[in-house]
C-alpha cells in the first residue's frame, strides 16, 4: 500500500498503469485521490477518460468500485 501523487499535467495515463498493475495482482485494494478534473487542479484526469475507466471498472465481476464512506459503513456494522 501507498500514497502517490503525479502532476502537474494529466495524470490519465498514469492512472491507467496504476489500474493495470493493480489488475494483474492478487487483489487488494486501490485507493486513487485525485486532485483536479479536465482544466482545473494539479495533475487532473479528464473527465472523458475517467467516466469510461469507471465504466470499463464496474463490468468485471471480481472488481468493486465503491466510495470509501460505504467501506466504513460496512466496516463499522461487523
Amino acid at each position: 500500500m501507498g500514497s502517490y501523487g503525479y502532476g502537474p499535467e494529466f495524470c490519465d495515463d498514469y492512472v491507467q498503469q496504476q489500474i493495470n498493475t493493480f489488475l494483474l495482482s492478487e487483489g487488494g485494494w486501490v485507493i486513487l485521490t485525485l486532485h483536479g478534473l479536465d482544466d482545473e487542479g494539479w495533475g487532473p484526469v479528464r473527465g472523458q477518460y475517467l467516466d469510461d475507466l469507471l465504466k470499463r471498472l464496474v463490468r468485471i465481476d471480481h472488481v468493486a468500485v465503491v466510495p470509501a464512506g460505504e467501506i466504513v459503513k460496512q466496516i463499522s456494522k461487523k
